[in-house]
Parts: C-alpha cells; structure tokens; sequence
C-alpha cells in the first residue's frame, strides 16, 4: 500500500494534476488522493471496538460512539487507519467514548490537536506515542488512569493540564522523552506531590478554576479590609 501511495504521488508531482483515488477496503473504506499542489488528503471510516471512526478531508479525525475503542500494538496488529497517519492533524474524541486504545495514535506526526470527551476514563499504552507535533493537552477530570508510554516521544509536547483533582493512576514512562510541564488543580497538588508516579515529576505547576480565582479574590479584599480597619483603629487610639 505505501508503495502504491508513493507511486501516485510522483505521479502527480510529475503531471501536476490530481490523481486517481485511492481505495482501501479492510475495516471500512479510505480514499488517498493527491490534490493539484501535491498535497496528502484522505478520508474514511472504520470500526474500532464499541466506537467508529472517521477522518474527513480537512484532516480531522473523530471517534464517536458509547463505549471503548479497541486495543492495539505495533508494529503486529495496526489500526486501520494507520496508513493515513500523515492526513491526520486533529482529533476529536466524543463524550461517549470510554476508553482510549492502546496504540490508537502511534505515529500520527502532523496531528496537532487533541480534544478528548468527558466520558474516557483510561488512556491506554502508546496510545498518543510519537505525535511530534503535539504541543498540548487536556486530560478531563474523568480520566482515571494513563497507560504506559501513553505520550512517551511527543518531543515537541510542552504542556499537559489534567483536570482531575485526584491523581489518575499513571503506567512507567507515560511522558518520557517530552519534559512537559504537568499542570493540576491548585487544591489537588499535594495529592499529585504525594501519588505513585507524579511525585517523580520535577515541573508540576497548578491552576486555578473560575470559581477559585473569584473566591481568592473575595478573600483577598476581605483580608485587606480586615488590615485597613485594625490600623485605623490602632491609629485612632494611639492619637487619643
């Protein structure tokens, strides 16, 4: 297959013109094609466990449905939308889906956003492993846990902000080779600080929600008002 996707495309950089569709048939059907400036679209759908599947043209890929995606393992048992890997530059995981498979997005290089739904609780083993282009992401609060290696690789990723305020279970080397920075709820830190696996990480910061910041507003300008009136009372007594 990759050979006949690179015949096409020095076919088309030779001719300058669209070539001719490509068409898989295994687990659904994909389409390659080569636009007139030679540049690699596809779309397609595909089945993976209880969810499907699809990528469209403008490069997103999207995972519907209730219930977790299959499990999967390179290089013997590929997703079947792994040789489309290089169209993929967005995903969208939907709210029904529970658990990301392993090794579901190994490879996927160009992708460059993540948007995963409330519903997963588990990311599993390599499951985001090599993404270079991957500069962030936002793990919703109910994920449970990370498989192993599950972001391992991702050079470029800088910022991972977990919005579980307990600590998910971690596997080894979740984000080895990355030097991220971990981002946690502010009133969870020492919880991270003191769990299995994140208390191994050196760059761990925290963020506030709306909610807190309002409140430690409220509390700051009570705080003060406190302070200005025990002054003004001292003032006050000392002049008499």
């Amino acid at each position: 297959m990759k050979k006949a996707l690179i015949m096409a495309a020095l076919a088309a950089a030779v001719v300058g013109v669209q070539a001719d569709s490509i068409r898989l048939w295994e687990s659904g059907t994909a389409t390659f094609t080569i636009d007139t400036d030679h540049t690699l679209k596809a779309s397609g759908t595909w089945k993976s466990g209880a969810t499907t599947v699809t990528l469209s043209w403008d490069g997103t890929l999207t995972v519907s449905g209730t219930g977790a995606m299959a499990d999967y393992d390179y290089p013997f048992n590929l997703s079947p939308w792994y040789d489309f890997k290089t169209a993929i530059t967005g995903l969208v995981i939907e709210n029904g889906v529970t658990h990301i498979g392993n090794g579901a997005f190994d490879g996927c290089r160009s992708l460059t956003s993540v948007a995963i739904g409330d519903g997963v609780t588990a990311i599993g083993e390599y499951a985001f492993i090599n993404c270079h282009s991957l500069t962030s992401v936002t793990i919703p609060k109910s994920v449970a846990s990370i498989g192993r290696m599950a972001f391992a690789s991702c050079i470029n990723l800088t910022t991972i902000t977990v919005l579980n305020p307990r600590p998910p279970e971690l596997g080894s080397e979740v984000f080895f080779n990355t030097g991220c920075y971990k981002y946690v709820p502010a009133r969870s830190y020492f919880a991270y600080r003191a769990a299995d696996g994140w208390k191994e990480f050196k760059h761990v910061k925290v963020f506030f929600t709306a909610y807190e910041v309002i409140a430690l507003g409220i509390l700051s300008a009570l705080l003060l008002s406190a302070a200005v009136f025990v002054i003004v009372k001292k003032t006050r007594k000392a002049k008499a």
